[in-house]
């Protein structure tokens, strides 16, 4: 199984900008660079300072998804085309985030709420749209 792993922060990214469109558009937001389960074990272990991480791992036959594709990556051109939008943090980057020195589990807080990337911090809103109907209370 390979997929087109990618960091978060800039998926939300390229939603963003997807929302900022006079038209919609629909796309295929990704790095365009696929890696397999291992590469990711690998990857998450090492940011963690543990070299081999086999002996920790262990695969369940009944969590396995026989009709699953095997091989997923998107084109990242139609996004860069539309948006302007790439993918810049590389696949050994966010495990690192989270290892020796990084931030720790969990997300950043700031007087209880959460810190938005800073691509999207320093963006203008986009421009107002209907305000959405509310139900009543029960």
């Amino acid at each position: 199984m390979s997929r087109d792993w990618g960091f978060a922060g800039e998926y939300v990214d390229a939603m963003h900008r997807m929302l900022g469109t006079d038209s919609p558009v629909d796309l295929a937001i990704g790095t365009g660079v696929a890696h397999t389960l291992g590469d990711l074990i690998v990857a998450a272990f090492a940011a963690v300072g543990i070299d081999d991480p086999w002996p920790h791992v262990r695969q369940d036959p009944a969590l396995l998804r026989p009709a699953d594709t095997a091989h997923i990556v998107a084109d990242p051109e139609p996004a860069a085309a539309a948006l302007g939008w790439r993918a810049s943090v590389t696949f050994a980057e966010p495990g690192r985030a989270h290892g020796p020195g990084g931030p720790g589990p969990g997300p950043q807080r700031r007087r209880g709420r959460r810190r938005l990337p800073a691509a999207l911090s320093a963006r203008p809103r986009p421009v107002s749209r209907a305000p959405r109907r509310r139900s009543p209370p029960r």
